[in-house]
């Protein structure tokens, strides 16, 4: 769990993006309360968040157990923002 403030960078008409690296193990990705498709767990995962933001928001991942017990579930969870111009 891990909460966020919405960015204050977000303009009018730029988009947020949830990006989550090498999600190896990650079952759900669950945005205020909202649940998110992930329905690519072992790559990366971009999705649109703009929509589900709030000015406070709580992030929940859901991840399996990994069988090899090798590295972490995953690398890096970031927020991106997209300019409306380069959609």
């Amino acid at each position: 769990r891990r909460y966020f403030h919405c960015p204050t960078g977000l303009g009018v008409g730029d988009q947020l993006w949830l990006i989550v690296a090498e999600a190896r193990g990650v079952k759900a990705i669950v945005l205020n309360d909202s649940p998110l498709e992930c329905s690519r767990p072992d790559t990366t995962i971009a999705l649109p968040i703009t929509a589900h933001v709030a000015e406070r928001n709580l992030l929940t991942l859901d991840l399996a157990p990994l069988d090899d017990q090798a590295g972490a579930a995953w690398s890096d969870v970031l927020l991106e923002i997209r300019p409306a111009e380069s959609r």
